[in-house]
């Protein structure tokens, strides 16, 4: 009804009388929904409609009695779902198979568990219920043995195996554990990580065809690793015949190199394997064309060891792209191999099939080889580097080539020494560690991108012992055998589950 001005009042009072006769009308069986009760319609707000009050959950028991979200209306009275029928601080819940109500009100299980008849079970996979999560007390290093024991590195068999090496390639890494066992993790295109698939892993992954390891090294896109007997295996990219099998056929599992034995350590370069045997000789093989297998030839493609003639007395060795170098054991180092850009260290960019002399060097603790550059610490923790500088990988302050040694800028207490693909790292004294040279992939791991022609400091690394690096990712062994990586992860080379480039340290995820 309308009412015209002036006549308001009386107008008012004569529409809310029809209302009360209308919500006084009776409803009959064909004003509800069939089988429904015939409610009067006395008043809230259902005047002048007919409801089923004893279902309605918009009008349950009485109009405008409205129910919860979660409740329905069921003679009358709002009562919970049959499939929620516990009632928990206002509201439904499924007290037996609710995992955040499991058994009572606000009973959450842990991360990973079900709730089943009202009490959390954790799966088969993961039995052992921690606080943090289920847990696989055999194999977990966050909770092995027991909630809450963590490893730095692997758990096996309920025991802690802490990692004591790494070897890093041009996109993938290997760790070994102190029993002896290998991880790997990264790119695997060319079966590098020896797991028997050629998939790429984002975490690392064990090696059960690999055990009793004493070492392990990374090229390009190989692995090779030394066994207990003083044998090797190795495994990934073999055009080159960088596995040492003589069949020049990739494998992504282990393979015999043959006719060697009696060997110490191992380095790999791009496309070649270099090992120390225990007579403190040297025997490579694989690709040569720049004569980095050191035997006095350039032939392209040697897949069998052969030893190098007058090298003696070596105590370390280190593989670059397609350069070799050894410290000897009287503190001298010789190179052979490609020297374009004066890597070999003998004052010339000519290219040597054979050892030469690291010219003006001498006190060599430890020799480390990047692609086409070379570096040497010194009994006294001061390091010099020469080769390509155009990334500023020399740490001198310039991005100029260096034919000889020149030292390092502001490093006098170095303990280990790693060389990339176009950066240089090194262990300080105190646990800390420095980076210099290209960091287009946060390599140097100072939370830039930006390239560093002197060294600058690690972000947040600490308690650091040895540190390794590879094409354009780095990582480090910390003094409790975990293991923390940065810089390139495009295939997932920094073993943290993901890919995306990282320039601050991130732990390993060991699982």
């Amino acid at each position: 009804m309308h009412c015209r001005p002036g006549i308001g009042a009386l107008c008012r009072l004569t529409a809310f009388v029809g209302a009360l006769l209308v919500a006084s009308v009776a409803c009959s069986d064909k004003d509800v929904s069939p089988g429904g009760p015939t409610n009067g319609c006395d008043g809230g707000d259902c005047v002048s409609q007919c409801l089923d009050t004893e279902s309605d959950r918009r009008n349950c028991g009485t109009c405008g009695t409205v129910c919860r979200f979660d409740q329905v209306c069921s003679s009358g009275t709002c009562t919970c779902r049959a499939s929620t029928p516990d009632e928990c601080a206002g509201r439904c819940v499924d007290m037996v198979g609710d995992p955040r109500h499991c058994g009572a009100c606000d009973n959450a299980c842990v991360r990973d568990a079900t709730c089943s008849g009202g009490v959390c079970a954790c799966p088969a996979s993961a039995p052992t219920m921690c606080d943090d999560g289920c847990a696989d007390t055999e194999n977990d290093p966050r909770n092995c043995g027991a909630c809450g024991i963590t490893c730095g590195a692997t758990c096996t068999n309920g025991a802690c195996v802490l990692v004591d090496a790494l070897a890093l390639g041009g996109q993938h890494s290997t760790a070994r554990s102190g029993d002896g066992s290998l991880h790997a993790w990264g790119y695997n295109g060319f079966g590098q990580l020896g797991d028997g698939s050629r998939m790429d892993r984002t975490a690392p992954v064990s090696l059960p065809a690999v055990t009793g390891v004493t070492g392990v090294t990374a090229g390009g896109n190989h692995t090779c690793a030394v066994l207990g007997d003083g044998t090797v295996s190795c495994w990934g990219d073999n055009a080159f015949g960088q596995l040492g099998d003589t069949t020049a056929v990739d494998s992504s599992a282990p393979l015999l190199v043959a006719d060697l034995a009696d060997v110490v350590a191992l380095s790999a370069g791009g496309r070649h394997t270099c090992a120390r045997l225990s007579g403190d000789t040297v025997s490579c093989w694989g690709w040569n064309g720049d004569g980095q297998l050191g035997d006095g030839t350039m032939d392209p493609l040697k897949p069998l060891p052969a030893s190098i003639a007058g090298l003696a007395g070596v105590e370390g060795l280190a593989a670059g792209n397609s350069h070799t170098c050894a410290r000897l054991d009287d503190g001298t180092a010789e190179c052979w191999g490609n020297n374009n850009s004066g890597q070999l260290g003998d004052d010339t960019t000519d290219r040597r099939p054979l050892p030469a002399p690291v010219a003006s060097l001498s006190a060599v603790a430890q020799v480390a080889a990047g692609k086409a550059h070379t570096c040497a610490r010194l009994d006294d923790g001061t390091i010099s580097c020469w080769g390509d500088n155009a990334a500023g990988q020399l740490g001198d302050g310039t991005s100029t080539m260096r034919l000889v040694p020149t030292p390092v800028s502001g490093i006098t207490d170095a303990v280990h020494l790693a060389a990339g693909g176009a950066h240089t790292c090194a262990v300080t004294s105190d646990g800390s560690a420095v980076c210099w040279g290209g960091n287009a992939n946060g390599q140097l791991g100072d939370g830039t991108t930006d390239d560093r022609a002197t060294p600058s400091a690690v972000s947040g690394l600490s308690t650091a012992t040895l540190v390794y690096a590879g094409e354009g990712h780095t990582c480090a062994l910390r003094s409790d055998g975990s293991a923390m990586c940065w810089g390139a992860n495009a295939q997932g080379q920094l073993g943290k589950l993901s890919t995306g480039d990282r320039s601050v340290p991130q732990p390993v995820a060991f699982r």
